[in-house]
């Protein structure tokens, strides 16, 4: 649990389904990322909520070295 964030894996449902995405999802849960990094969270047209995992993985990997 990089900086107190979980990875989950996850099963698309039929809504993602309807935009294209399918089969299982790996990541993390972005209301958890915006509690301590709200800067790399956004929201979509839709209402679903993005993670700017370019900017997540250089946070984790900044507090590596500093660790």
């Amino acid at each position: 649990e990089a900086l107190g964030l979980r990875e989950v894996v996850w099963e698309w449902n039929e809504h993602a389904e309807k935009i294209g995405l399918f089969g299982n999802g790996r990541g993390v849960i972005a209301q958890e990322v915006l509690l301590n990094f709200p800067e790399i969270v956004s929201i979509d047209k839709f209402g679903w909520y993005l993670v700017n995992y370019g900017e997540l993985e250089r946070i984790i990997h900044e507090n590596c070295l500093t660790v």
